[in-house]
């Protein structure tokens, strides 16, 4: 029977090919450490902008994308890599909304904010677009999974329930729902990266 390490690497190196399921693994593996990893370098100012589980998306998706590149090979280092990833994530999240704060418009003197029949603020036309094509984009790739990663996807992500809510109705245990978690949200970054004509799509 291989051992774990060796299990890694085989996954490894069929990763650094193209090959879809052991990428799947792979982020499986890493999915529990980076979520804990997330909420805690998130902070308290960022948490009210962005979810934890678009920054693990954003991960996955620049792992998919960078997998033939990584150089390691053991788990060690495979996964001190992937939290460099996350944390540059992050730090590019606090940059971009630290600008934005930057340069959002004052009030007008002779304008009080909120003030009667006054339209509140819209996202412009091209951010609307960028929104809804995302959208698209993630349903697409929602509708091409098997359907108990669609359906964990769904109940713990869209309705937000809870894995013991999401484990009774799966007729599952806990343990095996946030195993399939896992498995989904890696699977989902994997279709979604294809769906662009990224790296994926190889696989």
């Amino acid at each position: 029977m291989p051992m774990p390490n060796e299990d890694f690497q085989a996954d490894l190196r069929r990763a650094r090919a193209g090959d879809r399921d052991a990428l799947e693994r792979l982020l499986a593996r890493q999915h529990e450490r980076l979520e804990r990893m997330a909420r805690r370098k998130l902070g308290t100012g960022l948490k009210a902008r962005v979810r934890t589980s678009d920054i693990l998306q954003s991960t996955f998706l620049d792992v998919i994308r960078s997998v033939p590149d990584f150089e390691g090979e053991s788990e060690e280092a495979f996964g001190g890599w992937v939290a460099r990833i996350l944390e540059n994530n992050i730090r590019d999240k606090g940059k971009y909304f630290a600008a934005q704060k930057r340069r959002e418009p004052t009030t007008p003197l002779d304008v009080e904010e909120d003030a009667p029949g006054l339209p509140a603020p819209t996202p412009t036309p091209s951010a609307c677009a960028a929104g809804a094509e995302d959208l698209l984009l993630v349903s697409r790739a929602l509708e091409a999974l098997p359907e108990d990663y669609r359906r964990i996807i769904i109940l713990r992500q869209i309705d937000g329930r809870s894995h013991k809510e999401a484990a009774e109705i799966l007729g599952r245990t806990e343990a095996a729902t946030r195993m399939l978690l896992s498995r989904a949200r890696a699977s989902l970054a994997i279709e979604i990266d294809r769906l662009r004509g990224g790296a994926g799509d190889e696989g």
